[in-house]
């Protein structure tokens, strides 16, 4: 009985390989086009700095709903971008507002740090 089952998983192991594709094809299609909610990180950009020093946070969170397969990318390439030169010397408060975020338009941003402090120093 043994060997008789032995080699009936034999006879069909190519078979029984082409199943186990498959289903991890389906099983793989099926999750990264499910919508989740995450949180991630947002890499903060600053541009015509005129070469003055910013000291400002690196990151900060967003939340998002969007299909797996973005959420995994966008854990990678998120960034807010900021323009430095109608802010001054000193400290100074950034309002962030949607259109700076650098996103898919297919997601749906649902929460984001709303409010940074800056503090710019001049060009030596």
């Amino acid at each position: 009985m043994a060997i008789s089952l032995r080699n009936h998983l034999l006879n069909n192991l190519s078979l029984s390989i082409c199943s186990l594709l498959l289903a991890f094809g389906v099983w793989r299609a099926i999750s990264s086009s499910a919508k989740i909610h995450a949180t991630i990180p947002a890499t903060i950009f600053f541009y015509n700095t005129n070469n003055k020093k910013i000291i400002a946070p690196e990151q900060c969170s967003l939340t998002v709903y969007a299909k797996r397969s973005t959420v995994t990318s966008l854990i990678h390439t998120a960034a807010i971008h900021i323009d430095a030169q109608q802010y001054h010397n000193g400290k100074n408060k950034v309002l962030i507002k949607k259109e700076m975020f650098d996103i898919p338009s297919d997601v749906l941003l649902l929460n984001y740090t709303q409010e940074l402090v800056i503090n710019i120093e001049p060009a030596h």
